[in-house]
């Protein structure tokens, strides 16, 4: 209830120390970074240490377009949660010091918009150069099946040397396996395991295959 706490912190706040309103402070920015609040994330965190915390600073530097100070300060955050990780992933394929569609896409997921947050990575995708792919990724993983399907057939299609082609058929495959559609995901496993025989998604996709062949008997047998 970050409403009522941050209302509880500005009642109490003058009788504390700055230690113990960092501590207060800190769940409470969290709370308002998770709703995507940059604002009030700013004035929670206003007149405590949390000003120089790496992980505070560093998704509030990203929400705002500010990717080279977010690069910096999230590498050094003390928690490897999964939303962090997929950040520094992107962080680390986007050569910009500066993107506020990128932002606005991160601070968008943040709000927990995955259709809109999707749709905004991929309109930023077309500003960020080699790292394309990288966004077009992380939209398919947002996206439904049939946007997740176009979105890999394009980075199969244009960014065929780039890490994210073999995920992209692998991911694509296993969805086309879900569905019923054994030859079609037959044929994107085969076409991992030919056109990316060195990656290292390659063992898996020859497992996926292998199953569907019904080369690999059920599990307890």
């Amino acid at each position: 209830r970050a409403d009522e706490a941050q209302r509880l912190l500005e009642r109490e706040g003058p009788r504390l120390d700055s230690l113990a309103r960092a501590d207060l402070a800190r769940p409470l920015v969290a709370a308002w970074l998770r709703r995507g609040e940059v604002a009030r994330a700013r004035s929670a965190m206003a007149g405590t240490e949390l000003a120089d915390d790496d992980e505070m600073v560093g998704w509030l530097a990203l929400y705002e377009g500010n990717l080279g100070v977010a690069r910096r300060r999230l590498v050094r955050a003390s928690t490897r949660r999964p939303e962090l990780v997929d950040a520094l992933g992107l962080l680390a394929r986007v050569r910009l010091d500066q993107s506020l569609p990128l932002g606005q896409a991160f601070l968008t997921l943040a709000r927990r918009d995955s259709v809109v947050a999707a749709a905004r990575f991929i309109q930023a995708a077309d500003s960020v150069g080699a790292a394309a792919p990288a966004l077009l990724a992380l939209a398919a993983r947002l996206s439904q099946t049939a946007q997740a399907t176009a979105l890999w057939t394009r980075i199969v299609r244009d960014h065929a040397r780039s890490p994210e082609a073999p995920e992209a058929l692998l991911a694509w495959g296993r969805t086309l396996r879900d569905a019923g559609e054994k030859d079609a995901a037959i044929a994107r496993f085969e076409q991992l395991l030919l056109e990316y025989p060195a990656s290292a998604l390659a063992p898996q996709a020859r497992r996926d295959l292998e199953r569907l062949r019904g080369q690999v008997p059920p599990a307890g047998r």
